[in-house]
Formats: C-alpha cells, sequence, structure tokens
C-alpha cells in the first residue's frame, strides 16, 4: 500500500543504553535474526516529483555494507562503546537514507544474545574489532502497533517474559511481537556492558536488571 500525500510521522526515537555497573560473568552465544515478509520488504513509492532525488542516490549494497572498515570507528571514538555504536549507525543510515540501522557494542566474548528483526541478509557481526564485539543490522521498517499502552506497561511485560523465559532472547521477542505486533527485538546478557543504539516508536523501550543478575534490553521498531 502506497503512503499517503499526508504529512510524514514524527520518526522513531533514538535511544542509547549507558551503563555504569561492573559487568558480571561472560554470556558469548549467538544471535537470532528475522527478515520481514516480502510485504514489509517492499520499498514506499516516492510522492510525485519526489522521484529524481531518490533515482540520483547511489543504492547502498549488501556488498557495500558487509565491506564497511569497522576499525575506523573503534579508533576514531577512543574504544568507547555508546560513542563507537553511535558513530555507526550515523555513518550506516547517511549512506541509507533513513534511520533504520541498529548497533550493538561491547567488550570482545562480551556480546548479548540478540533476537531482532532485520531487511533480509544486512546484518553482521565482527566478535573480535580492535578487541570489540560488533553487531549492526539494518531493521526493518516500524508497522502500527497491535495496542498501546505507557512505557512502564511495556517494561512489566518485558520482565515478566524474561523471568518465564530467562536466556531465550528469540522466545521472548515472539512472545513480545504476539502482543505488540511484529518488530520487537530483544539483547539478553548475564551482565549490562553493553551498549544498544536503536530506534523505537510508542514508548516501546525497556532496560531491565532480572532478579537473576542477567540485563535485558528490550524495544519496538
Amino acid at each position: 500500500k502506497s503512503p499517503s500525500p499526508s504529512p510524514s510521522p514524527i520518526p522513531p526515537k533514538i535511544v542509547a543504553k549507558k551503563s555504569d555497573i561492573e559487568a558480571g560473568t561472560t554470556l558469548n552465544v549467538p544471535s537470532y535474526g528475522k527478515t520481514s515478509s516480502n510485504k514489509s520488504n517492499k520499498s514506499n513509492k516516492s510522492p510525485k516529483g519526489n522521484n529524481k532525488s531518490k533515482t540520483n542516490k547511489k543504492k547502498f549494497t549488501l556488498k557495500d555494507f558487509m565491506s564497511v572498515d569497522l576499525e575506523q570507528f573503534v579508533l576514531d571514538n577512543d574504544s568507547d562503546n555508546f560513542d563507537i555504536a553511535k558513530a555507526i549507525c550515523k555513518y550506516y543510515d547517511d549512506k541509507c537514507g533513513d534511520t533504520d540501522t541498529v548497533t550493538i557494542v561491547a567488550d570482545k566474548s562480551r556480546g548479548p544474545n540478540t533476537a531482532y528483526w532485520s531487511k533480509g541478509d544486512y546484518n553482521r557481526v565482527e566478535k573480535n574489532c580492535l578487541s570489540k564485539y560488533i553487531m549492526i543490522y539494518r531493521a526493518c521498517k516500524h508497522v502500527d502497533a497491535n495496542i498501546k499502552v505507557k512505557q512502564d506497561i511495556f517494561e512489566s511485560c518485558v520482565k515478566g517474559l524474561c523471568m518465564d523465559n530467562l536466556g531465550h532472547s528469540q522466545l521472548i521477542a515472539d512472545k513480545l511481537d504476539c502482543v505488540f505486533g511484529e518488530g520487537c527485538h530483544v539483547s539478553l546478557a548475564s551482565h549490562d556492558d553493553f551498549e544498544v543504539f536503536c530506534r523505537y516508536s510508542d514508548g516501546y523501550i525497556c532496560e531491565v536488571e532480572l532478579p537473576s543478575g542477567d540485563f535485558v534490553v528490550a524495544w519496538r521498531r
């Protein structure tokens, strides 16, 4: 369905987790990704009169996405996880002309277990980039939520699902999708020593320390 000619909605907010607490035990497990359906992956048609700018912009291919040298971001930002994640997102978003990039940065061997929605194969993980774990992916576009609740209700739901499904980020994300609609992302670790730079909508974002000592960042694009 083509977008209506009405003004564009307010873009999703930007959030980044900045932690100061001592990290706990190491968790180094794979992340799980879901790709959007063909319907979700269709690019929106440009309004009349804007086709020229779209045509002139060179497409950022999967090869381009995978070949970006990430060491430059680590060096330019003094190995600060938050600054690295922010700089990478800004770079990719500029190349792609949107705000769909998600970046997660931690020290080597301390990357969180992440369940996510991505555009096709636009995701990459560098496990040892100058002693940094760096995960980057292109998140699927925002779709309207099934329900609208306050942020604290969303957080309570995330916490409950995490406690019932501890250690299973994909299962937690699937259940969040069932309640709020597709597009829920979850990063889970046994420590809070990682940074997530992402966009979210409708106030659906939270950082929760669980009674087990595990830490989760959950959001909905």
